[in-house]
């Protein structure tokens, strides 16, 4: 069967409207349009059986901010999107810190039965967001299977490293969501998804007005023969 070890990212998207740090609102040209997006996070870990996963940003509550990054990138798909804590005065979050950790005894029991686990992450996001938002697919993102409600999933899959530190392999889990220049490390804008204009921030707004949860999951899936 297969046993997992999980912990949880669940950031509640309550998406009543659109705002940006930086910029106070979207413009476009005429109009000025401005309110915000909630994204509660909740951090739990877990561990069911070997090893340990780890996520060191308990208790931090994150926004998830969409905004145009100014009117001169009103057309830039990378441009506009970053993550911040709003229990920290809207800082910016450069990255989720999570690990998996398992000792060395299990570890060389494990490898030499043929058996170690598999470490993933997977990010999930609701499939009316995601009409608008993606994961960038790059060497260390990949696209996975729609869930059954059409969410989209991206998974990355993560190395143990060659030798143990201490007594301990540690599997660094951490989650680049730096931004730099307006461009964030880990999502961007669905390519002519970007509201250029009142009316398609208006349809953005409406269709993310009852969007579920964006996940972040960390897994060590064991197989075994029983």
């Amino acid at each position: 069967m297969l046993r997992k070890l999980t912990a949880l990212l669940a950031p509640t998207l309550g998406l009543v409207a659109v705002v940006g740090a930086g910029f106070s609102a979207w413009y476009f040209g005429v109009d000025d349009v401005d309110s915000t997006v909630n994204m509660d996070v909740e951090l739990t870990e877990l561990a069911d059986g070997t090893g340990k996963i780890t996520v060191n940003d308990s208790g931090v509550t994150l926004k998830l901010v969409l905004d145009q990054g100014g009117f001169a990138n009103k057309d830039d798909v990378t441009k506009g999107i970053s993550v911040v804590n709003t229990s920290s005065d809207d800082a910016v979050v450069s990255d989720l810190a999570a690990s998996y950790t398992i000792s060395e005894s299990d570890y060389d029991e494990l490898n030499s039965a043929g058996t170690l686990p598999t470490i993933t992450t997977t990010i999930t996001i609701p499939s009316a967001l995601a009409n608008y938002v993606t994961v960038k697919n790059s060497a260390t993102w990949t696209k996975g299977a729609d869930t059954t409600t059409g969410d989209k999933t991206f998974v990355r899959t993560s190395s143990f490293p060659l030798s143990p530190s201490g007594n301990e392999y540690v599997v660094d889990l951490n989650v680049d969501m730096n931004t730099t220049d307006g461009v964030n490390e880990l999502f961007q804008y669905v390519t002519g998804k970007k509201p250029t204009n009142t009316e398609a921030y208006n349809s953005m707004s409406t269709a993310l007005a009852t969007v579920g949860d964006i996940t972040i999951t960390f897994a060590a899936t064991f197989a075994t023969n029983n």
